[in-house]
């Protein structure tokens, strides 16, 4: 394909147009659209963050819900086959030609079929002509050029069989059929993308190659590019790799859209698996709106849906909190669907009391039905909802171009505007103004109808259909509940820690600046202009797993997710929502190898909050007595995923085996027990409140308001000595030169799932070893590309093969692992190919264009991790106790640069040539009840 010219520089910005407020929301007027003659639609738009990347998206206007039953899966069966082979790219060319300027697979380059589109990603980490050429050349042939080879097909029919086995999960399974269940005979509920077995085992290059053509059409086909490029020249490519595909015969017709029978009243399902979290869910189904309606009484219709979801949202979550009737509750609406649209309340119960979380889900709603909101609840719910507004408007400046490339697509696809976020903002306050709760009374009144109630239970002996239709009776014969009365809304007790603290010194450092306040609280800050108006926040402190007995550590990590709703030493974690709303304040505390770390990404505009949050969560945290059953339900619901996910039994068993002292793997469930709010303070109040801290925050923030905000939170509190509290019993896994005998273990997954799974050992690591962490991570990859040509492409028998290179700081020894699932009948040969395949690396070592293939995506990710806030704030939290982590963010890529190919082929021998320890996961049998 000829290369175009480079157009001039675009235009400034344009301010968005002041919209009628009747018609359709204004395109933003950034965005340059058009169509070409022969009916393709496409829009484009300039960004320049990240600096020189361009994100392209392909989409063609179908998806499994246009499938005849005798063509389930083959939209998603062609999006495969357009990665296998096409006219100018042979089989392995493209991954290999992507490969070389730095596009890796899976992360900047893939694809996705879902119900109603086909969409194609590209994500270039710089705009050249020559990678724009590469991109548009595939882009093209996606669109005429697939190669439907027999041998290839075959192959591929594998590899999605084993897809198909992947995604399959005991979740999955549930919604399915709750989904048929309530959307009976609606296509959107029996099409699943991924199709039937029985047409993917029987579909061959001829029906592939009418589905292709049928669809694969200019006048089914959207196209978005968001980069750094001139718009016009963006067009330009489109023009000139597009303009000459022509579309044959008429339009291909589409399915019928259906729409749920309004007349169908009460029902219910009971579904019992104890592999299933309880889960109460009741549901109203409608037809589902116009796709592209865009005007002001739909726009209102929205707004006023999702205003009182939230209200009743927020009453479930107090209820559930103050009353303890379940563990938690929510209300929620989903329009996806274009044949139906749901409006639902769902709980988990407590341990045996579904007719209790029944009655409460019933009872709130009875209420807000009969009186609608308070004006406080809806103010509230108005905050909310604007708040979220003012974030995208805050953001838009320096939104990703991989995020605006998919917004724009999705929007060519709906047919709906893209619209500046300002204007957004401006369309939902007209939608809401003059509101009142008699309003949102209607819009109840209007939303919870068509089909249902329709109740489904699931889980561990749920009620019977006959018990859950009799409870929904009886409840509705119940006496109306008392109205609703608004709790004083409470003032947030943290807002003043005292005297701000005083800076004792700064030091720059080569990348960020360091802070030591009086009190000893240290502030790494770096100033960027990567994202407007966002930081990420990372508080560092304690020893981590060192200080914790490993008998405990599987408690400590699940402790750790429910620091937050134990609430602080003067409100309950509800209180601190109510006074704090409608600031989003939540944050992250995970326990590493060697520290705790707390973690927030907030707005800059409310980062005096969030520190305010964080500060009061390490210096006065509640550690408040939590209802039992919510504790229960976070211990069951950790082993449930545990046992079902055959990767992760896998992984564990390496620890249990070789490790059984360290704490790594999780203990038997009849072992660990309960887990009390007496645990969560016995575990984490000393290292939050006692440990020296280190702040780090990066993002859209001078200096000044950085050490300003923080003198005033963290700065203002009491000195902490640093005090010893690393434990002597800590185990760490250390391998045995001699791999055992193959592990042979079982799941509680889905009964087609198998995992093989290789270990290697590599090394101890630290700071002095951070080029062999560099050759293993180039090894990992080499590995997996290996394993993908082998097992998955010659074979297709596994769907995405995984190795990883774990290499732990002064912890547990680095791991070379591979992970392939598969099916249970092929897991033997599965093992002994992978086997072959590490086996012939090592012996002959990679080659210069496997090393290369490895060598450039890893470098353009590196590039890419410069420039997001995340990245350094990982990277430099705790580099005063640690300052290798901030060197390592500029170290890495200049020694991945530098490794050479003997160096790769020495490690490939000396780690690979010992056999791995093997692990084999199968199907167990079903656990009872």
């Amino acid at each position: 394909m000829a290369s175009p010219a480079v157009a001039a520089p675009a235009a400034a910005a344009e301010a968005p147009a002041a919209p009628d407020w009747v018609g359709r929301t204004p395109t933003d007027p950034n965005l340059r659209t058009g169509v070409l003659p022969n009916g393709l639609r496409y829009a484009v738009m300039r960004s320049a963050t990240p600096k020189g990347a361009v994100s392209i998206r392909f989409a063609i206007d179908v998806g499994s819900y246009e499938e005849t039953e005798a063509e389930r899966g083959l939209a998603h069966f062609v999006e495969h086959m357009a990665f296998r082979a096409t006219t100018h790219f042979p089989e392995g060319r493209l991954e290999q030609q992507l490969a070389e300027i730095g596009v890796g697979a899976g992360r900047d380059h893939n694809a996705f079929t879902g119900l109603y589109s086909t969409l194609y990603v590209i994500d270039l980490p710089d705009g050249g002509r020559d990678h724009l050429d590469l991109a548009f050349r595939w882009l093209r042939d996606v669109a005429e050029g697939v190669v439907f080879d027999p041998v290839a097909v075959d192959h591929e029919r594998g590899v999605i069989l084993a897809e198909k086995e992947a995604r399959g999960s005991n979740d999955q399974t549930a919604e399915d059929r709750i989904g048929a269940f309530q959307a009976q005979g609606l296509r959107s509920q029996a099409r699943a993308p991924i199709g039937l077995e029985s047409v993917l085992r029987s579909a061959g290059p001829q029906e592939l190659r009418r589905f292709h053509a049928r669809w694969y059409r200019p006048d089914t086909a959207v196209i978005a590019i968001a980069g750094d490029l001139p718009t016009e020249a963006m067009e330009t490519w489109i023009r000139t790799a597009f303009s000459t595909w022509t579309a044959e015969g008429p339009p291909p017709v589409r399915a019928v859209r259906g729409a749920p029978d309004v007349r169908r009243g009460l029902d219910a399902m009971s579904l019992e698996d104890a592999r299933l979290d309880d889960r109460l869910r009741i549901c109203r189904l409608q037809p589902a709106e116009p796709l592209d309606r865009d005007d002001a009484e739909h726009r209102r219709r929205v707004a006023l849906r999702n205003l009182w979801l939230d209200i009743l949202d927020q009453r479930l979550l107090t209820r559930a909190d103050r009353d303890g009737e379940m563990v938690d509750g929510m209300a929620w609406t989903e329009a996806e669907d274009r044949d139906l649209r749901r409006v639902c309340l769902q709980a988990a119960p407590n341990p045996g009391g579904w007719e209790p979380a029944l009655i409460a889900l019933q009872s709130e709603l009875r209420r807000l039905r009969r009186d609608g909101p308070t004006e406080a609840e809806m103010e509230a719910a108005l905050e909310r909802a604007r708040a979220d507004l003012r974030g995208g408007v805050s953001t838009v400046e320096t939104q990703p171009t991989t995020d605006l490339a998919d917004e724009i697509v999705q929007s060519l696809l709906d047919r709906t505007p893209f619209a500046d976020p300002r204007v957004l903002m401006s369309a939902y306050g007209r939608a809401v103004e003059d509101l009142t709760p008699a309003d949102l009374r209607e819009a109840i009144a209007r939303d919870w109808a068509g089909a249902g109630p329709l109740i489904d239970a699931l889980g561990t002996a749920p009620p019977s259909r006959t018990a859950l239709l009799a409870a929904w009776t009886a409840a509705e014969a119940e006496a109306e509940p008392p109205a609703y009365v608004d709790p004083p809304r409470p003032k947030w007790a943290y807002a003043d820690f005292g005297e701000p603290g005083r800076v004792a010194r700064r030091e720059a450092q080569p990348d960020f600046v360091r802070i030591t306040f009086r009190n000893g609280v240290v502030l790494n800050v770096k100033s960027t202009s990567f994202a407007k108006e966002t930081a990420e926040v990372r508080v560092v402190l304690g020893d981590g797993r060192l200080e914790i007995a490993p008998a405990d550590l599987y408690r400590a990590r699940l402790a750790a997710s429910l620091l937050r709703t134990g609430g602080l030493g003067r409100q309950s974690w509800r209180e601190t929502d109510m006074a704090l709303a409608p600031i989003d304040w939540d944050f992250n505390l995970w326990i590493g190898d060697r520290a705790f770390t707390l973690a927030a990404a907030p707005m800059t505009s409310n980062l005096l909050l969030q520190l305010q949050v964080l500060a009061a969560y390490v210096s006065d945290p509640g550690f408040r007595p939590q209802p039992a059953a919510r504790l229960k339900s976070v211990v069951d619901q950790s082993y449930r995923d545990l046992g079902a996910d055959p990767g992760v039994v896998a992984a564990s068993a390496v620890y249990q085996v070789f490790a059984p002292d360290s704490g790594q793997a999780p203990p038997p469930r009849e072992t660990l027990g309960t887990l009390s709010s007496a645990d969560i303070d016995r575990l984490l109040r000393a290292p939050l409140t006692t440990s020296p801290m280190e702040v780090t925050i990066v993002g859209d923030l001078d200096e000044k308001t950085a050490i300003d905000l923080v003198a005033r939170t963290f700065g203002a509190l009491p000195p902490r000595k640093p005090a010893n509290r690393q434990r002597t019993d800590i185990a760490f896994l250390a391998l045995p030169d001699q791999a055992p005998a193959p592990l042979r273990l079982s799941h509680q997954g889905p009964a087609d799932k198998a995992m093989v799974s290789l270990t290697w050992p590599l090394f101890r690591a630290g700071p002095k070893t951070r080029r062999e962490e560099v050759v293993a991570e180039l090894l990992a990859d080499i590995l997996t590309d290996a394993l993908t040509r082998e097992v998955r492409d010659r074979q297709g028998r596994t769907y995405t093969p995984n190795v990883t290179a774990l290499t732990p700081d002064e912890a547990d020894q680095g791991l070379l692992q591979a992970q392939i699932e598969t099916y249970p009948a092929d897991a033997e040969r599965v093992r002994l190919d992978a086997l072959r395949v590490a086996a012939d690396l090592a012996r002959t070592g990679p080659s210069a264009a496997q090393l290369e293939a490895a060598r450039k995506p890893a470098l353009s990710g590196y590039a890419a991790a410069l420039q997001t806030n995340t990245a350094w704030a990982d990277r430099m939290a705790g580099s005063t106790r640690f300052p290798h982590r901030a060197e390592d963010l500029r170290l890495l890529p200049r020694l991945t640069a530098e490794v050479g190919l003997e160096e790769v082929r020495a490690a490939a021998a000396r780690w690979l040539s010992p056999q791995p320890i093997q692990v084999v996961v199968t199907p167990g049998p079903k656990e009872a009840p």
